[in-house]
């Protein structure tokens, strides 16, 4: 999430099919890629996840309080999103990523916030 859309600096939540997460805040793409953003305190939101074995799925719903991501947007505000998920399975075990948004710059790395779709207060 790039609250400032400012294509430089986002909040990164990584969650797994059991609701474990780790959520930083990244100066930059370069501290997303090598997980050295600072701790982003998250304090209040709640993670809920459902499995489901027979349909070999799990889905995660994320609510993250807005007083953790700078305030409540103002009407007509844009933030830079994306969404990405590991997919087992591919056939290609270097692009096993999926992405709302395609971020990618010759690359697997998602860390591009220039490159996030964008959602409109």
């Amino acid at each position: 999430l790039d609250v400032n859309r400012d294509q430089r600096d986002y909040f990164h939540m990584v969650v797994n099919a059991r609701g474990q997460f780790q959520a930083r805040y990244c100066a930059n793409g370069d501290q997303g890629i090598n997980n050295t953003g600072s701790t982003w305190d998250v304090s209040g939101s709640q993670i809920k996840t459902t499995i489901n074995p027979d349909g070999k799925q799990w889905e995660a719903e994320i609510l993250i309080p807005f007083s953790k991501l700078g305030g409540v947007p103002r009407e007509g505000s844009q933030w830079g999103v994306n969404f990405t998920r590991a997919f087992r399975g591919q056939s290609n075990p270097g692009s096993v990523y999926q992405n709302w948004f395609l971020v990618y710059k010759n690359d697997t790395n998602y860390h591009h916030p220039e490159l996030y779709g964008v959602f409109q207060w």
